[in-house]
């Protein structure tokens, strides 16, 4: 079973097919937009909408799919760089004298009449580290440049790995802010200068901008948020994710005749009178009733307001009632001794949606890939070549075997051996 297992993840197709299942799947957080409302995707793409939220295609990158991929490649990727380290450091460096033996021939492969001291000489002036036993030598030079690919492997694992911690240490919050409103993120103090919200003709949202101000570095920086352009501020990024159309009302409630208490802020808020807890829904400046019995304004205009109350006693639910401005509904129950009136209204004027998005592990990313860079770089620029020798009687044999890419400087190694 573990055998199994091992030769499964050790295979080189099982990353290809890995790999290309995540572009594939990665795509989806390229051309859908992440982090918005979960209005904002049944607007833009309507029953679809629906199903991207169904799978988290709206926070795609922290969604199982993602991290379930990027576990198995990490697994895989871990599994082989194990095995090739295994491979090639015992190769590289194990000074191996049965390989002193065998067959002397071949383009790099010569013989010499001088004394085998002599040529353990030559081969250390020329950087190699050289080990004896009796009458064979094994002589190794640039053996660090074998550890590049490891190096690469090894940032190719911590770049898989941030994935995986960024997506399980995500934390999403959301704020509503109005022009002139601030708010801190990591020490750092962001004010909402200004919101802009652009329209299609056909009136459906387009894009939504909020320009941010802040100091950094001590000089004042203005940053225009937008869908999928994020302000990145430390470990936090700063995402547009929705709006909200915001009316302040002015509402009485009265018992009877009399005037119990009186409210007057934004609504969607709540308010409290006697022991009652009042919240308030969203201001529908034109009240309609689709199809489905679902409440929505058609219009910014107050051709028809209406505002949604419901009472709690405590925990306990009380009363509910629509209080409209140009008709009396009833409450439920209609025993309830308290109704509401709505007695003026104004806006609408827009707050912008922001998600704050805070997780760990980007910063292991930059390690990442300092590492791939410096092992391809060893990789491409290191040189390593193995010589063995034997000594038989006066003669001593030697056989260069270089690297792939050191058959230049092993050519020029022949050819100063041959010198002599």
């Amino acid at each position: 079973m573990l055998s199994q297992l091992y030769k499964f993840f050790r295979s080189t197709k099982l990353a290809v097919v890995l790999m290309i299942l995540i572009a594939i799947v990665a795509s989806i957080g390229t051309f859908i937009p992440q982090n918005q409302s979960p209005e904002y995707y049944t607007s833009r793409y309507g029953n679809l909408g629906q199903f991207f939220l169904w799978l988290n295609f709206d926070n795609f990158y922290s969604s199982p799919t993602f991290t379930f991929l990027l576990m198995l490649l990490f697994v895989n990727t871990l599994v082989c760089t194990l095995a090739r380290i295994k491979k090639v450091w015992k190769e590289t460096f194990y000074f191996d004298y049965t390989k002193a033996g065998g067959n002397y021939t071949g383009k790099f492969a010569g013989t010499l009449k001088v004394p085998i001291e002599e040529f353990e000489k030559f081969l250390k002036g020329k950087g190699f580290i050289v080990r004896k036993s009796d009458n064979k030598i094994v002589a190794k030079k640039n053996m660090w440049s074998r550890i590049g690919p490891d190096i690469v492997h090894i940032g190719l694992l911590l770049i898989i790995l941030s994935g995986i911690i960024v997506g399980l240490t995500t934390k999403v919050n959301q704020i509503f802010l109005s022009e002139g409103q601030s708010f801190n993120v990591e020490g750092t103090e962001i004010t909402l200068e200004k919101f802009i919200f652009e329209r299609y003709p056909d009136g459906s949202p387009k894009d939504w901008i909020s320009v941010l101000n802040f100091e950094k570095l001590g000089e004042k920086q203005t940053f225009n948020v937008e869908v999928n352009r994020p302000l990145s501020i430390g470990n936090t990024k700063i995402y547009q994710a929705s709006y909200r159309n915001v009316w302040n009302v002015s509402l009485r409630i009265k018992k009877g005749d009399e005037i119990i208490a009186t409210y007057e802020g934004p609504a969607g808020s709540s308010f409290s009178f006697e022991g009652y807890e009042v919240i308030t829904s969203p201001f529908f400046p034109d009240f309609k009733v689709d199809s489905q019995g679902r409440v929505f304004s058609a219009t910014d205009q107050p051709n028809n307001p209406a505002i949604y109350l419901e009472y709690y006693l405590g925990p306990t639910f009380a009363a509910r009632e629509w209080v409209f401005r140009d008709f009396k509904h009833p409450i439920s129950p209609p025993t309830f001794p308290y109704n509401a009136e709505l007695v003026s209204y104004e806006g609408p004027y827009y707050e912008t949606g922001l998600n704050i998005i805070r997780s760990k592990g980007n910063n292991l990313v930059l390690v990442a890939l300092s590492m791939m860079g410096f092992g391809l770089l060893v990789a491409l620029y290191g040189r390593f070549i193995q010589v063995y020798t034997k000594v038989d009687g006066k003669t001593v044999y030697y056989r260069i075997v270089p690297h792939r890419n050191a058959l230049e400087e092993a050519e020029k190694l022949m050819k100063e051996i041959q010198s002599k």
